[in-house]
């Protein structure tokens, strides 16, 4: 198996069936080629592995863990794989991590907990992307409004990078 790194532009240009998209998130994914910065690019391919797996065009593969990096992988009907690595730490079996993004796709429709949950999250991130200090009520607000929308046990809130970041 020969692993070939590509950008996220070319993640959409040259490997995803962008034409098994449904319209909306073909023009999503047109956009962020032509006009996106590279966030807008990484934002365009998430929503369209998340899609292709939906419309069957992709196959969501397990998760591997290597070098203590999460590994998610898709595979193409042509046995290609597609994979992108997380930085971060392994999750102990029973927990799982939701990147924004991906959890705001998961969920069918825009209910008041997602809506509130984003509100929050947005708020945290205006605050140039790091955990802010002295913020633990609104933290607290939007790990019980998590625990809300996943329906699970316990949430734990992790700031990635600030925005232009390395």
């Amino acid at each position: 198996m020969k692993r070939q790194p590509v950008s996220f532009a070319d993640l959409l240009q040259r490997i995803l069936p962008r034409t098994a998209l449904p319209a909306a998130d073909r023009q999503r994914a047109d956009r962020a080629l032509a006009t996106g910065s590279a966030a807008e690019q990484e934002e365009a391919a998430l929503i369209a592995l998340e899609r292709l797996v939906e419309l069957g065009a992709l196959t969501r593969l397990p998760d591997r863990i290597e070098g203590g990096d999460r590994i998610a992988r898709w595979q193409k009907d042509t046995h290609e794989i597609v994979a992108l690595r997380f930085e971060g730490p392994v999750l102990p079996p029973g927990v799982a991590a939701h990147p924004r993004l991906l959890l705001t796709l998961r969920t069918p429709a825009p209910s008041e907990p997602l809506r509130r949950l984003r509100r929050l999250d947005d708020a945290l991130l205006r605050e140039d992307g790091r955990l802010p200090a002295g913020d633990a009520e609104r933290i607290g607000l939007l790990l019980a409004t998590a625990r809300d929308v996943l329906d699970c046990d316990g949430a734990a809130f992790f700031p990635g990078p600030a925005a232009g970041g390395a």
